[in-house]
């Protein structure tokens, strides 16, 4: 829902919106994969990994630490297109460039396609 948002705010010429709502949506993404992958440890070592990795580069890289495969050179590529502008909207107030937005939200998609792939919904 949060991406189809983004994707309704960026047509609407809000870019600030649709960065901040498919960052969001990519860190629901994230700790859906992390939960799956913390899924069979003790509760309280589930919890304390969770704790240590927050928002969205702690939990990519939480992610990588467990294995997980993220698309392309997602660590990179989160940060850079969606973790940064996202930061930069929220505590700098500035709106992303059409580019910027366009890129938040693909790799945004990728990460959902990630950890809910279209094909399994049909």
């Amino acid at each position: 829902m949060l991406l189809r948002d983004a994707i309704a705010a960026n047509r609407r010429g809000q870019r600030r919106r649709a960065v901040l709502d498919a960052a969001t949506a990519a860190e629901m993404a994230l700790t859906y994969l992390l939960d799956q992958e913390l899924a069979g440890l003790r509760s309280d070592v589930a919890g304390y990994v969770i704790e240590k990795s927050r928002q969205i580069g702690g939990r990519v890289q939480a992610l990588k630490n467990l294995g997980v495969q993220l698309p392309g050179d997602a660590g990179k590529r989160i940060m850079s297109f969606l973790a940064e502008p996202r930061n930069t909207a929220i505590h700098g107030g500035r709106e992303p460039s059409v580019d910027e937005t366009r890129e938040a939200l693909k790799v945004a998609d990728e990460i959902m396609e990630t950890a809910s792939p279209r094909s399994a919904l049909l």
